[in-house]
């Protein structure tokens, strides 16, 4: 535990010339964090002070304005010293102390990361954890196997950050399927592995790294253990369902829930199937997400108790037919798209949805991601993979690839729900007119909906 000597009245000027850092006294170091981008290095507006809680570092947001700020980072050291919060949270104040040519060793990486990252407000806390643990496994594993024996945690800890290299990739992946027969138990083990390394690719990620690197860490270049090669044709190639059973449940979604009993199904199967937006993105979807004017849009943001995937807001462009559509469900007393007395209640209502679209063929055991898979088969197969990519929200184009790779053909039945959404006629009557399209006869299909240039 540090001691700090505290006078309690804060300077009237800073000891310290950095107008982005300034060290107190009692050595107490308040700062801005620095992030780079694009080139330029930008400051945040709060100041923070370094700690440790319970073991775990953490920086402590100290406000806007200098002197305030200045002011509770006493308070702070104050209860530290006197050990009052030292006995009740274990704050501690943390600096990285590592001679300037020396790379860091892993444990100072992993504890720098992972107050850096609550800095970004790139992920959750349990998230960032999560792909700390897994940078540790695969230096572990490959550790030991190196060694012969077991290792403690304090070993690893005391590893340099140069170990995290492509030949760490190469023999995880070794070890990972050394053994192991061909077949389900060789497929699994691939998996868990491609699981562990991105993981691991993401604790590392480059605007981190290069944020550390601003404030003095000697990192080296982890380019190569990020752009490492995992293991291949992992993915389960997804596969369209049946024409009749794509056209059965868009028409039964058409004709059947708009007047069911329960009034939340109808708007949450047109957001699924005409936006693709995810289940839990579809509980918290609000009004305020929508923008009108030309082509419409719902920007899918963070809001109370909801964050998109991965930390992701995105813009997904919906057709004017399901704009107008949904406001015709639209209740004046709820800023929410499926109004209920809370989201847990609305998720929970949700669960007649799913035997419903059971009912209706879509066996998986997520119908209503089934909805969403249909919604990105259509835009790979009318557009392109990198259309689909946006509009779905996926990290990367690459899992885009992976999972529609196998839509290489334009499927009729879904353009008919997409660009014709009313599906005017029969069941019987739609599908006679997709099996003549299918058979040669083209069908007309009117300009895009979604305000995409299309490549077919």
């Amino acid at each position: 535990m540090l001691e700090f000597k505290v006078n309690n009245t804060p300077p009237t000027t800073s000891p310290s010339v950095n107008a982005n850092k300034v060290t107190l006294r009692g050595g107490i170091t308040i700062q801005r964090i620095p992030r780079k981008i694009g080139g330029l290095t930008y400051y945040s507006k709060n100041w923070y002070m370094r700690v440790q809680v319970k073991g775990s570092r953490s920086w402590i947001k100290l406000g806007h304005d200098l002197k305030a700020a200045t002011a509770k980072a006493y308070g702070t050291a104050t209860a530290v010293g006197a050990g009052g919060l030292s006995a009740q949270l274990g704050f501690q104040q943390s600096k990285v102390k590592q001679p300037k040519m020396t790379p860091a060793t892993l444990g100072e990486l992993i504890d720098e990361i992972e107050l850096s990252t609550g800095v970004f407000d790139m992920a959750k806390a349990s998230t960032v954890h999560e792909y700390l643990l897994s940078l540790k496994l695969v230096v572990r594993e490959v550790a030991e196997q190196k060694m012969g024996r077991k290792i403690e945690n304090a070993e690893i800890l005391e590893l340099p950050s140069s170990c995290i290299t492509a030949a760490l990739v190469r023999d995880f992946r070794n070890l990972r399927v050394q053994g192991v027969p061909e077949g389900p138990e060789s497929k699994t083990a691939r998996l868990t592995a491609n699981g562990h390394l991105r993981n691991a690719h993401a604790a590392v990620a480059p605007n981190i790294i290069d944020h550390l690197r601003d404030k003095g860490m000697n990192i080296p270049d982890l380019t190569p253990f990020r752009s490492s090669p995992l293991f291949k044709d992992l993915r389960t190639v997804y596969v369209l369902p049946p024409d009749n059973v794509i056209m059965g449940v868009a028409k039964a979604i058409r004709t059947e829930l708009p007047t069911h009993s329960n009034p939340l199904f109808y708007p949450a199967a047109l957001l699924a199937e005409q936006a693709g937006l995810r289940r839990k993105e579809i509980v918290h979807a609000k009004w305020s997400w929508f923008e009108a004017a030309g082509q419409p849009v719902i920007r899918v943001m963070t809001g109370e108790g909801f964050t998109p995937k991965n930390n992701r807001w995105r813009r997904v462009k919906i057709s004017r037919w399901l704009f107008n559509e949904l406001q015709k469900y639209k209740h004046d007393d709820s800023e929410y798209i499926l109004a209920g007395s809370s989201r847990w209640w609305v998720d929970n209502e949700l669960h007649g949805l799913v035997q419903w679209l059971h009912l209706k063929g879509i066996k998986p055991e997520k119908p209503i991601h089934e909805l969403r898979k249909l919604f990105g088969a259509f835009l790979a197969g009318y557009y392109d993979l990198t259309v689909a990519q946006r509009q779905l929200g996926h990290s990367t184009p690459l899992i885009t690839n992976d999972f529609y790779a196998g839509i290489d053909h334009f499927n009729y039945a879904l353009a008919k729900i997409w660009e014709e959404p009313e599906l005017v006629g029969s069941l019987d009557e739609l599908m006679a007119q997709v099996a003549a399209a299918n058979n040669g006869e083209v069908m007309h299909m009117p300009e895009s909906a979604f305000g995409f240039r299309r490549f077919h």
